[in-house]
């Protein structure tokens, strides 16, 4: 056989494999709620946009999807910085707000270039950009500049500089494959943002927010963690004592209290609630086909659709 015969051959055998696998997350829970088609488009008719034999179509709602909205991504950036802090505790917070107004114009700038095409899927661009929309750059940076100093005002910042590198569990891992885990035979997408044990040996598992507060109780998210580290790190929750918080970056406010073992079973039980929903929508369960798209409704709130990144096909 020839190298190139071989590459073919190796080439088929990796795409015969590579298939759009049904699985769930809370995330995808609640895009499944908030608009159905939009469901639809983001998880399966986006599907195959990649290649370079697509249809015009496919390629344009594959490029839709990797499109992101500002406050999605400041939040990611926040996100990172936050991690970064605890990852090198050496640097002060003034080099952190310095590297993040760095990070910021530099992301600003690629999303620009990056709408005025040709548009690369694999590069960055928000929403507004892609749709000419005017971007205040002073204040994304100055909204950013607030959350990360309010998050260096906050008790958390203390506390964990104080935390040796071998006490956390986990620290916002972002790679897809660590994020997945089995529960009863489903593959389930769901990291903490951070798990640590204190320097009194208490374990603290916390779920950073930058947007506005919406709890007011320990969340569905804190609970589904919780699972992860029972069915993943061996953690009993029914032995080991978990404080679990939401952290409002903006506020300083932390929502949440010590997890119960109905927790566990309210996980297992939002998990498989909604993973029944989605599967009703499914015409091959087996193969992870999709109904029709006319069964996957529209949403009823038209506010939902000014920055929907699907808005231009869905009309």
């Amino acid at each position: 056989m020839t190298l190139r015969a071989y590459i073919c051959s190796e080439n088929s055998k990796y795409m015969a494999t590579f298939k759009n696998e049904f699985s769930w997350s809370l995330s995808r829970n609640e895009l499944f709620h908030y608009c159905p088609r939009k469901y639809f488009y983001n998880y399966y008719e986006y599907w195959d946009g990649w290649l370079w034999n697509a249809s015009p179509l496919k390629k344009k709602i594959y490029q839709l999807k990797k499109m992101s909205a500002l406050d999605m991504w400041l939040g990611d950036v926040v996100h990172r910085c936050i991690k970064y802090s605890i990852l090198h505790k050496d640097k002060e917070a003034s080099y952190l707000l310095e590297s993040l107004q760095k990070r910021l114009a530099h992301d600003l700038a690629i999303s620009y270039q990056n709408a005025q095409g040709p548009i690369n899927p694999k590069s960055l661009l928000l929403i507004e950009h892609y749709k000419g929309l005017p971007i205040d750059q002073d204040y994304w940076f100055e909204k950013g500049a607030t959350l990360l100093t309010t998050y260096f005002q906050s008790k958390w910042y203390d506390i964990l500089k104080s935390i040796p590198a071998n006490q956390f569990i986990y620290v916002d891992a972002d790679d897809i494959k660590s994020m997945q885990f089995d529960v009863q035979g489903l593959k389930v997408y769901a990291i903490p943002d951070l798990c640590f044990y204190d320097q009194e040996g208490q374990l603290i598992l916390i779920d950073w927010k930058t947007g506005r507060e919406r709890h007011t109780e320990l969340s569905a998210q804190l609970k589904i963690y919780a699972l992860r580290l029972q069915l993943v790190d061996g953690i009993d929750t029914k032995i080991t004592n978990i404080q679990a918080y939401t952290h409002y970056i903006q506020t300083g406010t932390d929502v949440g209290r010590n997890i119960a073992a109905s927790d566990i079973d309210e996980a297992y039980a939002i998990i498989d609630a909604g993973k029944q929903q989605m599967l009703a929508l499914l015409e091959n369960e087996a193969e992870n086909k999709p109904k029709p798209m006319v069964c996957f409704e529209k949403t009823d709130d038209t506010s939902k659709c000014e920055l929907c990144p699907f808005q231009e096909i869905c009309n």
